[in-house]
């Protein structure tokens, strides 16, 4: 069966690659020669500093120019609509989204994924996603995505990949303001102030909505508020060094839905009533119920200080470190009383490169510091680690290679029988061959790892108000190999990139819920997949018919299974879509005026904690269609419109037979205006 998928695959992908190679060679002989639209784009992740047409891992590039294209109204919208990253909310919080790459699930996929922004790691040493909702889009320079490579050089959770988003220097001066349905309000100003020097950039941005939810049994709907506070001041000391000061600051009031059973959520996924699989405190299994909804506020400040230094004509040096504390008030309706989180991270980022001719040698040092007290329980995760890597150009052929090592330590309310240390590595080979000016292909190998985050050493126990105790372990660290081999094809109005990979994983982290008993008084436990392997398609292209009118389309087949496990053995990975499509249309009416539609669609699946396969509660298919309109009113004044999920398609994430999350289930309309001054 595993031979017949593999041959499957193989043979899709490459169909895929030639009909694409073919179609664009084709229509390019019948349109002929036209402008040069799309061109090869500078990969600065993973330290590569080159061209990603000669990268030697899979990637996606999108410029500024990109996003501005997409009209999308916010970040999430723009990597669930363009991308093929799978963005879900976390438990109905529109402010926490979870990303999913190469097989991991809706439900883990983020634990998977190194994210970062301007070269700072927003993972936590908690069960948090990272959390995007505080960029502005306007202001973002460019995205890289890294598929199945960055673990050399971003080490714990680069599993299936990495995120890198990069912000502007922008001299820009702009302000937006975006009203829509549900009370959505996005209001954004971004100044900077640019001398012989130094520069100086300052943005504020505000989002808030009323709900998209009937209000609960205390009269709350499903509010939410943001506010993001930003400025940097960059300082050019002389030719050969910059330094760089930065701040943020975000406060979050969030009320948010808690789950449906799935008949709920069919019915209607804005109710709030219903026979609840868990009601509010003190009522009994099964009773109707409306339940509280989530209330969570938090204030979050980060301080980051940069420094670039050229030694000489072939030598530089950087250093970076920030410090983030975030203080978090969490209510849940299952419990009687708000929990207390506060966040202290501090973090020491030391890079070297050596370049000379064709040859380009990094190396690294990293430590992250987390520590976490909650209700006054403190537990910590330290991770340290040094790499090196480099790359060459001889002939056609670009090589790569790297090596890194990295300690993982744990404590847990400061006491030493529940300390646990861990040494990894992890290594990437690469190379890339130019076949002609239009065509090369690539080979990528690569091993990474994701040691277990904090949250995953709780035992829960049942009683009273669910409470949290320390285990006497850790989960195993998990631990992967990836094999991927990829074709990248540019034309002067086409651009495509198709690959074929295998990843095999020895103890990926799981929540078994199996387990999962009233009488025992248990709900579930974290565990360890002995053996699993994810494999799949990728498939990107960017087209341009005619001046006018462009496509983009990105494919995804993936296919994840459970090799050998005591209970689920030859299963597959729930909560994996196998397929996942997202594809637009952008016309330019006049040069003033473009109109453009997307669709996106994710196939049905078991749902996210159904290892066994046996549950008839699936995952349904994810759809949204999206139409956006944009035109120039004046020479600084732009109009954009949006209709998020026309057809108002009910999109959620179903947990399992009793909890279902509901996640873009309604049609949401935004018109914002944007000067520029």
């Amino acid at each position: 069966m595993i031979n017949g998928a593999i041959m499957y695959i193989k043979q899709l992908s490459l169909a895929a690659a030639v009909s694409a190679l073919t179609f664009t060679t084709v229509t390019n002989a019948v349109l002929g020669p036209i402008p040069i639209y799309l061109k090869p784009v500078d990969v600065s992740s993973n330290h590569f500093n080159g061209l990603d047409t000669e990268a030697t891992f899979a990637s996606e590039i999108y410029t500024a120019d990109d996003i501005k294209k997409s009209n999308s109204s916010s970040i999430y919208d723009f990597f669930n609509n363009n991308t093929s990253i799978t963005f879900t909310q976390s438990s109905g919080n529109v402010f926490a989204q979870k990303a999913d790459m190469r097989g991991f699930g809706i439900y883990n996929g983020y634990q998977n994924i190194v994210i970062t922004l301007n070269g700072r790691r927003l993972n936590n040493i908690n069960m948090s996603s990272q959390s995007l909702s505080g960029i502005i889009l306007d202001n973002i320079e460019k995205i890289e995505i890294t598929k199945g490579s960055g673990s050399v050089v971003y080490g714990d959770g680069a599993m299936a990949g990495s995120i890198h988003i990069y912000t502007k220097h922008s001299e820009e001066n702009s302000a937006s303001y975006t009203i829509g349905t549900n009370g959505i309000k996005d209001q954004s100003i971004s100044v900077s102030s640019q001398g012989d020097n130094t520069q100086i950039s300052v943005s504020l941005n505000k989002y808030s909505h009323d709900g998209f939810s009937d209000a609960d049994h205390a009269g709350f709907r499903d509010r939410a508020s943001k506010t993001n506070k930003h400025i940097q001041i960059s300082q050019n000391l002389n030719k050969s060094t910059d330094i760089s000061l930065t701040f943020s600051e975000s406060d979050t009031d969030n009320r948010y839905p808690q789950s449906q059973t799935l008949d709920e959520f069919n019915l209607n996924p804005a109710t709030n009533s219903g026979m609840g699989a868990i009601c509010n405190p003190g009522a009994l299994w099964g009773d109707p119920c409306d339940k509280v909804y989530g209330h969570g506020i938090e204030n979050q400040k980060i301080y980051v200080v940069s420094i670039d230094h050229d030694l000489n004509n072939n030598s530089s040096i950087s250093f970076k470190t920030s410090k983030e504390k975030k203080s978090r008030s969490e209510k849940v309706y299952y419990k009687t009383s708000a929990d207390l989180h506060d966040f202290d991270i501090i973090t020491y980022n030391l890079k070297h490169n050596y370049t000379d001719n064709n040859i380009s040698i990094d190396t690294g040092y990293d430590v992250y510091n987390g520590e976490k007290v909650t209700n006054g329980t403190p537990s910590s995760k330290d991770n340290s680690g040094y790499f090196i890597q480099a790359r060459t150009l001889e002939g056609d052929i670009t090589y790569s290679a790297g090596l890194r090592n990295e300690k993982v330590k744990y404590k847990f309310n400061n006491d030493s029988g529940f300390n646990k240390s861990y040494s990894l590595n992890a290594f990437d080979l690469g190379l890339n061959k130019k076949v002609n000016n239009e065509t090369s292909v690539f080979f990528n190998y690569n091993k990474g790892f994701q040691a277990v985050d904090l949250n995953r050493s709780y035992e829960i126990i049942m009683s009273g108000s669910y409470d949290e105790t320390f285990k006497n372990d850790v989960i195993d660290p998990a631990k992967i190999k990836t094999l991927t081999i990829g074709v990248n094809h540019l034309t002067e109005n086409s651009k495509t990139k198709a690959s074929l990979y295998r990843s095999n994983l020895t103890n990926e982290i799981f929540y078994d819920s199996s387990v999962f008993s009233i009488a025992a008084n248990t709900t579930g436990h974290n565990a360890n997949i002995d053996k699993s392997h994810h494999q799949g398609v990728e498939i990107q292209n960017q087209y341009r018919y005619n001046p006018k009118t462009s496509t983009t389309v990105n494919y995804t087949y993936t296919d994840a299974i459970i090799d050998q496990e005591q209970t689920f053995a030859g299963n597959t990975i729930p909560g994996v879509s196998k397929h996942s499509i997202s594809t637009s249309v952008k016309y330019t009416i006049d040069k003033d005026t473009t109109l453009g539609l997307g669709y996106k669609y994710r196939s049905g699946t078991y749902n996210s904690e159904d290892f066994a396969n046996t549950s008839s509660t699936k995952q349904m298919a994810y759809k949204s269609t999206n139409l956006n309109y944009s035109k120039k009113l004046k020479k600084d004044l732009d109009l954009n419109i949006n209709v998020d999920n026309l057809f108002a398609n009910k999109n959620g994430t179903v947990v399992d037979a009793w909890s279902t999350y509901a996640d873009n289930f309604t049609r949401k309309i935004k018109a914002g205006l944007t000067y520029k001054f």
